[in-house]
């Protein structure tokens, strides 16, 4: 590979899928290949206990101090009969680390999901052997001396999409802005692949954890993490986890699971501090739901046995998967590494281990906006009325809801052409979706002095790029990743100068988190208070639930700590205490069906 390559730019979809097909795969490489690149001043290679990985310096201008490591393996590839087993570290012990020397130059495979003009990591190479994960660090390890704070980030895509080959997750803008964090971000199984249930034909137990292998995956990268993030100057006792949608799911789902791991012989403390961008632990399937799928592969691909899956070439699953993958499939509900069922699942998020942790918590003001641009009207019609239906206790709840829900859309959006029972429709299913779990587990974890909490509510600008559809769209699902990563220039998506400048203070603060569990002494983002009194008794509007509005009027971006959300918050939760249905979030295609119920 030229190393010139590495500053190659794509302004479009097109530039980008010639970019990855003209990507290559990670080779093993002699000590003598190693010195010579090495000696160059653009790469630069770190001993690991799997291996010796050769990474290259970026050659953007602004960016020419900056290291990544791409298509790194943490764990023995899910290939053969270890296809749909738990991920297990290529290394029993920490005794010898292996001589072996490979390239770093490009990332990973993407894992199996069905391709899409709208996701780039589909558009990747595709494989079984897809756990690896990328590093971005400002300058070679050790120049410094000192030992990193590390941000994790677990991409998302609805369990079914993403990788770490996605432009928007570029690590190198961050590190750039934020020299002190080292950033990694993490390819884990997903689909059919990630979770699956083959307890019908797994008759020895060989694939018990098949239910959740995506989540396992991500344990096993952090354990990795935890061996040897310090050979590229990280601190494995500072590790924070960071992900949106799917990824914000990861990191509940994570949180629930519990920072601390056994295995091997060994312990781990596998993260300190969470953030959960967009996403919660209602990102689960029931046990009863997840054999459907399962039944639906075997009789759809003629397999009458698990080693006829096994064995199933994979493209052929990719091809089946391309056609059902809007069944969807998130992390199951097993009873062995999630509960078994959904009040337990809550319940146990609730515990004082949770509520130990430093978290992050937010989402977009518009989250419902993304889907929205999917649907036909009729479509969007029909999801909004059978998310209705799961309303079935109503009186003065419901109406406490509407009414905290109107208010504040015209506050926030005061040219609003909407009637009121229209806003009701769309924040509903906004909430249902993905901004009532946010809600609900701030209602969970706070008034711990350790959760905050973030509300986004800034457009995505711009109308070229690789993300043209965000232009179209107000504040909408995902719109904050390109915020948190920075990525403006012209190779991924475009962003005026007052937009960068925003991102790079939104950085600061996640980076501060990143660093301390805690966002220190500023006066506009607080630790998130519980608002657990009815709005006749309020008495101080200020010092309830301390949410920091992330907004803009007309040109100017603003950071602001609001109380506005407060009765949003209340109303939301009451009404899910009493329409448990609220709780278990089903994919589109479940409303779109007309015996739903």
């Amino acid at each position: 590979m030229d190393i010139q390559e590495n500053k190659a730019i794509y302004r479009t979809r097109e530039e980008w899928e010639a970019r990855v097909h003209r990507s290559g795969i990670n080779k093993e490489i002699s000590k003598e290949r190693c010195e010579a690149l090495t000696k160059s001043g653009n790469a630069c290679a770190v001993e690991c206990y799997n291996g010796t990985f050769v990474g290259l310096r970026s050659f953007n201008d602004q960016t020419d101090e900056v290291f990544s490591w791409k298509g790194i393996p943490y764990a023995f590839q899910p290939i053969g009969e270890r296809r749909f087993k738990k991920a297990e570290l290529q290394y029993d012990s920490l005794d010898k680390k292996s001589s072996t020397i490979y390239e770093a130059f490009y990332y990973g495979k993407s894992s199996l999901q069905p391709v899409d003009a709208s996701e780039a990591s589909s558009m990747y190479m595709q494989g079984d052997d897809c756990l690896t994960l990328a590093i971005y660090r400002a300058g070679k390890p050790y120049d410094d001396g000192k030992s990193h704070p590390v941000l994790v980030y677990f991409h998302g895509g609805g369990w079914s999409y993403g990788s770490t080959c996605e432009p928007i997750y570029d690590g190198t803008t961050f590190v750039h802005n934020n020299p002190d964090i080292i950033v990694v971000c993490v390819t884990y199984r997903l689909g059919l692949m990630g979770q699956i249930n083959l307890s019908k034909y797994d008759e020895n137990d060989e694939y018990e954890y098949s239910t959740n292998n995506g989540l396992l995956d991500q344990r096993c990268a952090l354990q990795w993490i935890q061996d040897n993030i310090s050979e590229f100057g990280g601190d494995p006792n500072n590790v924070t986890i960071c992900g949106e949608s799917a990824g914000g799911g990861s990191v509940s789902l994570q949180c629930l699971l519990g920072k601390d791991d056994y295995e091997k012989g060994r312990y781990f403390t596998l993260f300190h501090n969470a953030i959960a961008m967009s996403g919660g632990i209602n990102q689960v399937t029931t046990w009863e739901d997840s054999k459907l799928l399962t039944q639906r592969l075997m009789e759809d691909c003629k397999y009458d046995s698990l080693q006829k899956l096994l064995d199933a070439p994979f493209e052929e699953l990719a091809a089946w998967w391309q056609n059902n993958h809007i069944l969807m499939n998130y992390p199951i509900l097993d009873g062995k590494v999630l509960p078994d069922n959904v009040v337990s699942l809550y319940a146990k998020f609730s515990s004082p281990e949770i509520k130990e942790i430093p978290m992050i918590q937010g989402a977009t003001t518009n989250e419902f906006a993304y889907y929205r641009s999917a649907f036909t009207d009729e479509q969007f019609n029909t999801i909004c009325a059978n998310v209705d239906k799961l309303v079935t206790s109503r009186g003065k709840v419901l109406d406490d809801y509407k009414e905290a829900v109107v208010n504040l859309y015209k506050k926030m959006h005061p040219d609003t052409p909407l009637s009121d029972e229209e806003i009701v429709k769309l924040e509903l299913t906004n909430d249902y979706a993905l901004q009532g779990i946010n809600y609900r587990q701030l209602g969970l974890i706070g008034n711990t002095g350790r959760t905050y909490a973030y509300a986004f509510d800034i457009p995505y600008e711009g109308d070229t790029g690789l993300y043209s559809l965000y232009s179209k769209i107000e504040a909408a699902h995902g719109v904050d990743c390109f915020y948190l990563f920075g990525n403006f220039d012209g190779r991924k998506c475009h962003g005026s100068r007052d937009a960068v400048n925003f991102s790079k203070n939104f950085q600061r603060y996640i980076a501060d988190f990143c660093k301390y569990g805690k966002l220190g002494d500023n006066d506009i983002w607080q630790p998130y208070i519980v608002d657990e009194k009815d709005e006749k008794d309020k008495k101080d509007e200020n010092n309830e639930n301390n949410i920091l509005l992330l907004t803009q009027d007309k040109d100017e971006y603003h950071f602001l700590r609001t109380n506005d959300f407060a009765a949003r918050i209340t109303t939301y939760n009451k009404l899910v205490e009493v329409n448990a249905d609220l709780l278990n979030l089903k994919p589109w295609s479940f409303f779109l069906t007309e015996n739903h119920r």
